[in-house]
């Protein structure tokens, strides 16, 4: 259905006859370079014509011709052709200029089916618009659903405060099935894609009982997008301020309108009261942020609350707009920028030398001699594997560094190692007896989790860190959250025994034992061990490691590694007796230096039956399986700790595993606030 001819039925506002209605004066030759702009911008203007015996008016859209001087000729609009003018005579013709309309008295020359000629006058004149502006929109599809029926039709115009549709019924429906006096809920669709939906109060209706026109104004200022939250994203203005570029789904215009304040999570925009074009609930796809001409994101966002503001100079409509999607590397662009604004040494991100790096690793004694005498023969793969991760701008990859100059304060990083959960680590700081910068980025990394969790491309549902219970500080944070929240399948704690194995030159798969068989982890294998896990722990591993589905050999992520060049691989077995399972193997395979303790190169134990699994069984099978994926030394770690301590194996540490939903960032944020308060942390940098 073509809605252009839909404007034929809007009333025309009254020619300036009287003095007192008069505006300002219009020049020929102003009027002319407006209607050849107009021309060029393939818009239309609006001829009026007024019933000879009645106060009834109609407006018919018609495109300018290029415009001379003395003459204008107009074709009708594409679906805006006159069936019929018998009865009306030419009034006036009306052209937007702004927030004006110039009311031009022409003289028609000539008039046929395909369009309209006039003679211009030397003096035309503007008057103000209605206070909200009306939008015109075309090839908009509306839907009006109340109790249980759905209504098909078309979006006419929308203002700041409501919108125009027409209903058409679709037998065996009627119009009159809609309960003019009980809310309703549009929604309005570009190319099949909902770009706005809403809960609506019917304010006017008029038609008949096949067609209707509704004005419809929204019921909510505010949409819940996201779960109510505590804690939010922090907002700072910038200077110059940003602008956002946008293409208005329901107009198709660009538009540019100034960001008054920015997170990372998302900004608020003003605009003109008179032409608000933002609505709570509109989606804006490819929206562009940009900052002074060189920095450019694109991004995905929808309005989620709209108030007025009183400035110095007028009140502005002011609209909160969330982020949905965004690319990895724009959003950290974003991130980086918020916390230049907060502290002008805080980083999200930056391009740190391998030098720098390494010289505070060492300083900092987070490579202290023992695991240097494992990392020294691998220095070269190291060194190249750091340079990837911070200098490569991966979409799996982020850092937070306390910088002053060139000297490195503080750092943590985390990876996006499982498709929907990133690995906390590389947590350290230098001392200084008057800031903590190992507290400023444990900060910034929190505060990141507010920002990216609700976005999708981050893929931030879980996180996940590993340390030792003897480690006072990670075990007080992280361990100090999993009690606060006290809900395992909120956040939880695994502990694992570690060792390492050395590889043979070469072995025999299988074994000789009756009734052991060594093999490949199948669906019905993952189906036990899942059994398993939810009564040993009831944690978050199944879901956070990627073990909720069958298991594949290409994960999403590990494409995405390998993009880079790094390498990221995972393979399953099972220990079975008897058609039993009694341990599950887990062997990572990825890239030295993506964690500088290998627990991203390792062997996971999970053994699902502690009594019937014998140690020899155990360390025959990880010997062959180390051996075949020609791992010199791999780390290993088991669960349950209590096999190594029962069979007296000779584990080296235990190593906790914390993971929690980002979903209850609230509490964990408590928590952290109480801790800082306690460490005398800044206060005004935790919010």
């Amino acid at each position: 259905m073509d809605t252009s001819s839909e404007v034929q039925s809007k009333t025309a506002p009254p020619p300036p006859d009287r003095p007192e209605d008069r505006g300002k004066k219009i020049s020929k030759k102003y009027l002319v370079n407006k209607l050849n702009y107009i021309n060029f911008q393939n818009q239309t203007i609006n001829v009026v014509f007024k019933h000879s015996l009645y106060k009834n008016s109609i407006t018919i859209p018609a495109t300018p011709l290029p415009c001379g001087s003395n003459e204008l000729h107009c074709a009708w609009a594409p679906g805006g052709e006159p069936a019929s003018l018998q009865n009306f005579e030419f009034s006036n013709l009306c052209v937007a200029d702004g927030q004006k309309l110039i009311v031009v008295s022409a003289e028609v020359i000539k008039q046929s089916r395909n369009g309209i000629s006039f003679l211009l006058p030397e003096t035309s004149f503007s008057v103000n618009q209605r206070r909200t502006y009306r939008h015109y929109c075309k090839n908009v599809q509306a839907q009006l659903i109340q109790n249980g029926v759905v209504f098909q039709g078309w979006l006419l115009d929308f203002s700041g405060a409501s919108f125009k549709v027409e209903l058409f019924s679709t037998p065996p429906q009627s119009l009159h099935w809609i309960n003019v006096d009980q809310p309703v809920n549009i929604l309005f669709l570009c190319n099949s894609q909902v770009v706005y939906s809403g809960e609506c109060a019917i304010k006017k209706h008029s038609g008949t009982p096949r067609t209707k026109t509704f004005v419809l104004t929204p019921l909510h200022s505010r949409i819940q997008r996201f779960s109510s939250r505590e804690t939010r994203s922090t907002r700072h203005r910038l200077v110059p301020s940003p602008r956002l570029h946008f293409k208005h789904p329901l107009t198709n215009t660009l538009l540019n309108l100034e960001i008054f304040d920015v997170s990372g999570s998302g900004f608020s925009v003003d605009e003109s009261l008179e032409k608000t074009v933002l609505l709570p609930g509109l989606i804006l796809t490819n929206a562009e942020f940009c900052l002074s001409g060189s920095f450019n994101v694109i991004c995905t966002v929808q309005v989620v609350h709209k108030s007025l503001q009183n400035t110095a100079e007028q009140t502005v409509a002011r609209s909160g707009l969330s982020i949905l999607d965004i690319d990895p590397n724009d959003h950290v662009k974003i991130l980086g920028l918020v916390q230049q604004v907060k502290d002008k040494d805080s980083y999200v991100c930056n391009k740190v030398t391998a030098h720098q790096l390494w010289n505070f690793f060492f300083d900092t004694g987070f490579i202290y001699p023992e695991k240097y005498l494992n990392l020294e023969k691998h220095k070269e793969k190291l060194k190249n594997t750091l340079e990837k991760l911070y200098e490569g701008d991966l979409p799996f990859a982020r850092h937070f560094v306390y910088q002053q100059d060139d000297r490195i304060d503080g750092h943590m990083s985390m990876l996006r190692f499982y498709n929907k959960t990133w690995l906390i680590h590389h947590h350290a700081s230098r001392k200084n007896e008057h800031f903590n910068a190992g507290l400023d980025v444990l900060n910034s990394l929190s505060r990141s989790i507010i920002d990216c969790h609700t976005i999708f491309s981050a893929h931030m549902n879980y996180l996940a860190c590993y340390y030792r219970p003897d480690n006072k500080f990670p075990n007080r944070i992280f361990g100090g959250v999993a009690k606060y929240i006290n809900d395992r399948t909120a956040c939880s704690v695994d502990t694992f025994a570690y060792l390492k194995m050395k590889a043979l030159s070469c072995i025999t798969w299988g074994t000789d034992k009756p009734g052991w068989i060594v093999g490949k982890l199948g669906d019905e294998e993952l189906k036990e061990f899942k059994y398993f896990y939810d009564s040993a722990s009831g944690g978050l591993l199944i879901p956070a490691f990627d073990l909720d589905n069958p298991v594949t050999d290409k994960e999403p992520v590990s494409e995405a590694f390998e993009k880079a060049g790094l390498r990221r691989e995972r393979h399953f077995y099972s220990i079975k007796k008897n058609g039993s399972v009694k341990a599950v193997i887990i062997l990572t395979v990825s890239e030295l230096g993506l964690n500088l303790s290998d627990l991203t190169n390792c062997l996971k134990v999970f053994v699902t039956d502690c009594e019937s699994l014998p140690i020899t069984i155990l360390h025959a099978t990880l010997l062959m399986v180390v051996t075949k994926h020609s791992c010199k030394e791999a780390p290993i770690l088991i669960y349950p700790a209590s096999y190594a301590v029962d069979n007296q194996l000779a584990y080296e540490k235990l190593y906790n595993l914390f993971i929690i939903d980002t979903a209850y960032s609230d509490p964990y944020f408590k928590y952290l606030k109480n801790f800082f308060r306690f460490s005398n942390y800044k206060q005004n940098e935790i919010h």
